[in-house]
C-alpha cells in the first residue's frame, strides 16, 4: 500500500529531527502550536519558500523556545548571553534562545521560516544590514564593537571582537553597578529588554 511508504513523526521537544531539508519540494513542516485561549494553530511551510539557509547555519531549536533572538554573528551572541548569565542565567530560565545567523545578511533567509510558523522573536543587526526588518529589530546606530567602545572598549571597532573577549568585556561590566546601568542603556540592553518583553517579564524586575 502507498500509505505503508509514508512515516508520520509527532515531535514535542527534541530539535534534532528538524533540519532546513524539511522546507525542499516534497516535503513539508506543520507546526502545531497553542494560541492565546489555548486553542491550537496549525502552521505549514508557504507555497514557495524562499528560505537558503546551510543546513549546518539551520537552527531548530527557535520551534522549541518561547522567543528567540536573531544576531549576525557569534561576538553578538556572546555579549547578549554575557549579560544573561551575569543576571543569573536569565535565557535559561526565560526559554529564550539566541540564533547566531552565521554573518551579516544570514538573518534575511530566516524570513518565511518566522513569518509562516509565527515564530516569536527580536532582532540585533548591524547598520549595515539590508535584509527585511520589522518592529522586532534594533539596528544598531553601528556595529557591536561601536557598542562596546562606547561602554569602554579599546579594542580595534575596524575588525570583528573574538567571542570570548565581547563576553568576559560585557560580564565584567555587569558586575558594577554604574557600568550596568549604561550596558542597560546601550543597544545590547535595548535587545535584551525588548525580548523579556517578549515573553512578559518586566526588564526591570530583571535588572
Amino acid at each position: 500500500m502507498e500509505m505503508a511508504r509514508r512515516q508520520i513523526i509527532l515531535i514535542t521537544h527534541s530539535p534534532y529531527f528538524l533540519d532546513v531539508s524539511l522546507f525542499s519540494p516534497g516535503r513539508n513542516l506543520v507546526y502545531i502550536k497553542k494560541g492565546i485561549n489555548n486553542d491550537s494553530q496549525i502552521l505549514t511551510k508557504p507555497s514557495k519558500p524562499q528560505i537558503n539557509i546551510a543546513p549546518y547555519l539551520f537552527k531548530s531549536d527557535l520551534f522549541f523556545s518561547k522567543c528567540s533572538i536573531f544576531v549576525e554573528g557569534a561576538g553578538d551572541a556572546s555579549a547578549l548571553a554575557a549579560i544573561s548569565d551575569a543576571l543569573g542565567s536569565i535565557f535559561e530560565r526565560h526559554d529564550i534562545f539566541l540564533v547566531d545567523s552565521g554573518g551579516m545578511g544570514n538573518i534575511d533567509n530566516y524570513h518565511d521560516v518566522v513569518s509562516s510558523y509565527r515564530v516569536n522573536y527580536v532582532a540585533m543587526v548591524d547598520h549595515e544590514y539590508q535584509g527585511w526588518t520589522s518592529t522586532d529589530f534594533t539596528i544598531l546606530p553601528g556595529k557591536l564593537e561601536n557598542e562596546l567602545q562606547n561602554l569602554g572598549w579599546t579594542g580595534n571597532v575596524n575588525s570583528s571582537i573574538d567571542p570570548q573577549e565581547a563576553y568576559d568585556f560585557i560580564f565584567g561590566k555587569m558586575q558594577n553597578d554604574n557600568d550596568k546601568k549604561m550596558v542597560k542603556q546601550s543597544g545590547l540592553g535595548s535587545v535584551f529588554n525588548a525580548v523579556l518583553r517578549k515573553v512578559n517579564t518586566d526588564p526591570d524586575s530583571i535588572w
